[in-house]
């Protein structure tokens, strides 16, 4: 695919506010269909979603492939007609989520481990509820000022930092617009490199694995939040979602948990 297409797309999304990470998924899914087909057509792109499927893709993936695929058709005034969605039932339980017991364990071993960078690291995403973009993005100013504002689409997303993140020793050596999370040259780190660490820290500290991710903290956060204030509405406003619907899968048990509860319900 022409480069300068491309660019021409990617401008036109950047016109359209939608976030980074939307745009470069939508490129993905262009850049990958066209490696598949010459021709963008209804036939086509049925075919693809199919392929998509086939290769053990999950329908969430696939739809927000097509999403990506319906952009660039409307910004080529391509006219394919109406291509379904792939359905399939949202989960209705909450898995892989760390949980409080877990959190404690990794903090109280990296403070044994005289570990302090992740120690704050980790206390910062368990207790602000940002995404690992926003998180990225923080700079020792907005962790004094106790505050960060983001522009996002259409408003600008407010996360609160709490003060007693001050505490931690490691932010001492920072200036103010040094970015809170930093890689070994002391630069802004990547979500990926922060994803790796939490892979060598899951097996260094026997973690489950599949609880260490950046969006798990995301979780603990909403979660411990409810446990001590019910104000549902207010929990998406920190969490920045558009509505409480969203907000509400914290609300759910684990599939195991539902397990429990049923079993000890269903005795007649």
């Amino acid at each position: 695919m022409e480069e300068k297409r491309m660019n021409d797309f990617v401008a036109w999304l950047r016109e359209e506010e939608l976030s980074q990470n939307t745009i470069n998924s939508y490129v993905f899914a262009v850049s990958d269909f066209y490696e598949k087909y010459t021709e963008i057509n209804k036939k086509n792109m049925i075919l693809w979603k199919q392929a998509l499927l086939d290769a053990g893709k999950s329908p969430k993936t696939v739809n927000l492939r097509l999403c990506g695929l319906k952009k660039w058709c409307e910004f080529k005034d391509i006219n394919v007609g109406k291509i379904k969605r792939v359905q399939y039932q949202k989960q209705t339980t909450v898995e892989n989520a760390m949980d409080i017991m877990n959190y404690k364990k990794l903090i109280n071993s990296l403070e044994i481990d005289g570990d302090e960078k992740w120690t704050a690291v980790y206390k910062l995403l368990a207790s602000t509820g940002a995404r690992i973009s926003e998180a990225l993005g923080m700079r020792k100013a907005d962790l004094e000022a106790g505050i960060i504002e983001i522009q996002t689409k259409n408003k600008v997303r407010r996360i609160y930092i709490p003060t007693k993140l001050l505490e931690c020793s490691y932010w001492e050596g920072l200036k103010a617009d040094d970015f809170l999370i930093t890689n070994k040259y002391g630069q802004k780190m990547t979500s990926r490199g922060v994803a790796s660490m939490m892979k060598k820290h899951a097996l260094k500290y026997n973690i489950p694995k599949e609880k260490m991710h950046p969006h798990a903290f995301r979780h603990l956060f909403a979660v411990e939040f409810l446990k001590r204030n019910k104000d549902i509405s207010l929990l998406a406003d920190l969490m920045g979602h558009s509505g409480v619907n969203t907000t509400m899968i914290y609300t759910r048990k684990s599939g195991e948990e539902q397990k429990r509860e049923f079993n000890k319900t269903v005795n007649w």
